[in-house]
């Protein structure tokens, strides 16, 4: 039996993560089946059958009992709201990076000892860093270690044409947080909050940033706010001082290659290949490129029905993504 999944099913168990217990549940099902264990994997999926499905259970909950904020003018969802299904054993992060978020997640956990002493735990994030290191990632992550949904802001729809509708529209995201505790997370951030001093921007987006700050400040949610971005020169000051902490994103060092392709490889047979190998093809890139990288080695592998992943696979691989690179820098 798989024994990384059985460890994620305790796991979820232990943080009361239902969704994450009935996704692990239904991937070793999938496993046991295609390891011939017919029998025991119709008993297992009978097994969780029996229960009210909890998976179901919190899409529902989701889905149904609150209906997600939408644009007064166009009628369009504000949010994308995602059951918690991911925790700390699915990303890999810099020292520091690691140590700045399970910091965040005692704080949160602990907050009631916290208000005890008349200290406020940390509720607000700013991830920042170059592009596929792992911020959007993170911020499932947090919900995931909280037990509590996603909020994911749409920016296609928040952002309107009409002249002030955008800030309502914020003030609808911030009153649906406010009455439904989740993860609000704000991927790609500088689309609201870009410097109110470039001079490229018109009056109507300086007054959605000092909105955005004032609804920063008057928060009353419970769960807490994450923003994310790509481009920290481009926000505005005030932005930087309305988060708790901020956390960087580095490229990827050594270790964090080592320690990603390892999780990798660890269930996937493997012949002149190794983690040091594969890292050494890999520097340099981000993390993001590296999961496109093995996922496109891994489905070659089973394509061309290879018992292993070689080094030729995964070097092919890394050369398509290089070569993918090299023509989109010189498409005019």
């Amino acid at each position: 039996m798989n024994a990384e999944l059985l460890k994620r099913l305790i796991r979820s168990h232990r943080r009361n993560d239902e969704t994450g217990f009935a996704d692990a549940a239904e991937q070793l099902i999938v496993a046991e089946r295609r390891q011939g264990h017919v029998r025991l994997a119709d008993d297992l999926a009978a097994a969780l059958r029996e229960t009210p499905g909890p998976a179901r259970r919190a899409r529902e909950q989701i889905a149904t009992v609150h209906e997600l904020p939408r644009s007064k003018t166009e009628g369009a969802s504000l949010l994308d709201t995602v059951a918690p299904s991911r925790g700390l054993d699915d990303i890999v992060l810099a020292p520091e990076t690691e140590v700045r978020i399970t910091r965040f997640l005692r704080e949160f956990a602990h907050r009631d000892r916290l208000a005890e002493h008349g200290l406020p735990p940390n509720r607000k994030l700013l991830f920042h860093g170059p592009p596929g290191n792992g911020k959007t990632l993170c911020a499932a992550v947090v919900a995931g270690e909280l037990g509590l949904p996603l909020h994911y802001v749409r920016f296609d729809s928040l952002i309107a044409s009409y002249l002030g509708e955008t800030s309502a529209n914020l003030r609808r995201v911030f009153d649906h947080a406010r009455h439904r505790p989740g993860v609000l997370f704000f991927d790609e951030v500088d689309a609201i909050a870009r410097s109110r001093s470039d001079r490229d921007d018109v009056g109507e987006l300086k007054r959605v940033v000092n909105s955005f700050l004032q609804m920063l400040d008057g928060d009353a949610s419970e769960g807490p706010v994450i923003a994310a971005t790509n481009h920290e020169s481009a926000l505005d000051d005030a932005i930087w001082r309305r988060f708790d902490d901020v956390v960087w994103f580095p490229m990827p060092d050594e270790a964090q290659l080592h320690e990603y392709l390892r999780r990798r490889f660890r269930s996937v047979r493997t012949h002149g290949l190794t983690v040091e190998d594969a890292a050494a093809k890999c520097r340099g890139l981000c993390l993001s490129d590296v999961a496109r990288i093995t996922t496109d080695a891994l489905k070659t592998m089973v394509l061309d029905g290879e018992a292993a992943l070689t080094g030729a696979l995964f070097g092919a691989a890394v050369d398509r993504h290089q070569d993918a690179r090299s023509r989109r820098r010189t498409t005019p």
